[in-house]
């Protein structure tokens, strides 16, 4: 039996988001963290607001159990 890991996978805090990649012209689905508000990023024309992109296997002392709807 596999030990069960505190990781972005199983995270309360982990949501889908739709993501546009400008320099290619595309969208596509990515995890995001949504533990903490949207972090600014400035661009050429200004700033965005995103949530940081995470991959199920990262972690962070922020974890907290998925709750189920």
């Amino acid at each position: 039996m596999e030990d069960f890991k505190e990781t972005c996978a199983n995270c309360h805090f982990n949501d889908i988001q739709i993501v546009f990649f400008e320099d290619v012209g595309e969208q596509s689905p990515h995890n995001v963290c949504k533990r903490f508000p949207p972090q600014v990023v400035p661009t050429p024309d200004g700033a965005i607001s995103l949530f940081p992109l995470i991959h199920d296997e990262d972690w962070c002392g922020e974890w907290a159990k998925k709750v189920r709807n």
